[in-house]
């Protein structure tokens, strides 16, 4: 069984993997709307992080 410590270390992972995913997506979206060129994707997507 897991503790409470680790699962909440586990958790955290979750959410910022999650949220990681969430970012890119808009990312993505607004490369494709022209919006953001490629290049700056990276830089677009660390800062929604």
């Amino acid at each position: 069984m897991h503790t409470l410590f680790e699962r909440s270390i586990l958790a955290g992972i979750g959410v910022l993997s999650m949220t990681h995913e969430k970012a890119q997506k808009i990312v993505d979206e607004s490369i494709r709307r022209g919006e953001v060129q490629k290049d700056e994707a990276k830089d677009w997507v660390e800062s929604l992080v």
